[in-house]
């Protein structure tokens, strides 16, 4: 997502958005420019963040992941690498929700190109990461149900994204633990101003 303002000249921040479908964990990183070197330093930032261990990456079609270079570094770090169909942007509906509702919610359409910006963008990151992730409901999509010519949709209980991890088979429970001491260390009322007080320095 490019935070470029009314033009695309130059340098400018962009934020690269990561989320897990199956237990809806979301993950931003600012980055200054689009160059190999800042795209996977972000993801290695990422990684670090997650709660369990990243296996593939599905992306869609931005020359920021559709290159030799992140190809290479997909191969190197044992990650499956696929990607959505050209010119189907609903193929990555879920990051493009994301984009709109969290992404644009505190980073708005303002141009940002400098590396003290970058610097608090990155704070902002890691603070949306701790909010949304262990304190924010999230539904799921189980089935479509068409009626005649109208479509019901049916979700699951709303749950955070820390909730789904405690819930999941597939996540060791060292990790678990951690979550848990982790989630006790946190206050969304601090976090949110927190949030708050960097987005207005900003």
């Amino acid at each position: 997502m490019a935070l470029c303002g009314e033009s695309l000249r130059g340098d400018y921040v962009s934020i690269l958005d990561v989320l897990d479908i199956a237990l809806c964990w979301s993950e931003l990183q600012g980055v200054m420019g689009r160059s190999r070197y800042e795209v996977t330093k972000a993801l290695d930032t990422i990684k670090s963040r997650l709660p369990f261990k990243l296996l593939g990456i599905d992306s869609d079609n931005d020359a920021p992941f559709i290159n030799a270079h992140f190809f290479t570094y997909c191969q190197i770090n044992h990650l499956t690498f696929t990607r959505c169909r050209p010119y189907k942007k609903q193929d990555q509906a879920h990051i493009e929700q994301k984009n709109y509702s969290v992404v644009r919610k505190y980073f708005g359409y303002r141009r940002y190109e400098t590396q003290k910006q970058l610097v608090i963008i990155n704070k902002i990151c890691s603070l949306i990461s701790l909010y949304h992730n262990f304190f924010q409901p999230v539904m799921k999509l189980k089935e479509k149900i068409r009626i005649g010519s109208r479509i019901k949709r049916v979700y699951d209980v709303p749950k955070t994204p820390y909730q789904r991890v405690l819930e999941s088979s597939n996540i060791p429970e060292e990790t678990k633990t951690m979550s848990r001491l982790k989630y006790k260390t946190l206050s969304p009322k601090k976090l949110l101003k927190e949030i708050v007080q960097l987005t207005n320095k900003l």
